[in-house]
């Protein structure tokens, strides 16, 4: 898969995320990015939860992840995300790059009557 490590693990609204800790150019994101957009127009997202907090029981499934490792460089792997999917998923990626990873916390969209966990 286009010579990225990457880890895919199953959401608990029946879909999947894949996430990968490689750094990739601006140009490479694009049209990886064109591709996927004929599978899910809605995605590929530039932010992913990393907590399993958007369905019911959904952490029952989320760890449950395949991950493929060392397909990339250690230098492109991005070391803070290696860390966390590691940390995580218990993954074995090894990474050097350097690079700032943000972590945002928003509220999910909430039906009516619901309450934030």
């Amino acid at each position: 898969m286009e010579e990225l490590d990457y880890l895919v693990h199953r959401t608990g609204g029946g879909g999947y995320h894949f996430i990968s800790p490689t750094m990739i150019t601006k140009e490479h994101w694009k049209a990886m990015h064109e591709e996927l957009k004929l599978i899910n127009p809605k995605c590929p997202m530039t932010t992913l939860r990393i907590e399993p907090n958007k369905y019911p029981n959904e952490d029952l499934v989320w760890y449950s992840s395949h991950a493929v490792v060392n397909t990339a460089p250690d230098e492109q792997n991005n070391l803070q995300i290696v860390h966390l999917l590691n940390r995580i998923f218990g993954c074995k990626f090894v990474g050097t790059g350097a690079g700032e990873m943000k972590i945002v916390r928003y509220p999910l969209p909430l039906k009516e009557g619901e309450i934030p966990l």
